[in-house]
């Protein structure tokens, strides 16, 4: 006679569900706070990759002058309409103009 395995589970009632606006379908994102969209790409920026900006989270490789795409650091940065750009290029935007 060979003893059979027992299992136990602990039963926890889930919180009911509550809509959400955020843009991010993914269910896990909006269970762990969601995720902001990427100015550039327009794709999810999560923790890990996220550099904020002008006003604005962006992924790393998408923080960069609209311009010449040199990679920028939220200090040397010029930004005018939305767009980011190097301080190099700063007055070739749309428009141009000494915005900083």
């Amino acid at each position: 006679n060979i003893p059979q395995p027992t299992f136990s589970a602990i039963i926890t009632h889930a919180q009911p569900h509550q809509p959400t606006n955020n843009p991010n379908s993914s269910k896990f994102a909006q269970r762990c706070g969601g995720s902001e969209i990427c100015p550039r790409c327009s794709k999810a920026v999560y923790a890990a990759e996220k550099v904020i900006g002008a006003g604005n989270s962006w992924h790393r490789s998408c923080f960069r002058c609209a311009k010449c795409g040199k990679g920028l650091e939220s200090t040397t940065l010029a930004d005018k309409d939305g767009e980011i750009y190097s301080e190099k290029n700063k007055n070739t935007g749309p428009n141009a103009t000494n915005f900083l």
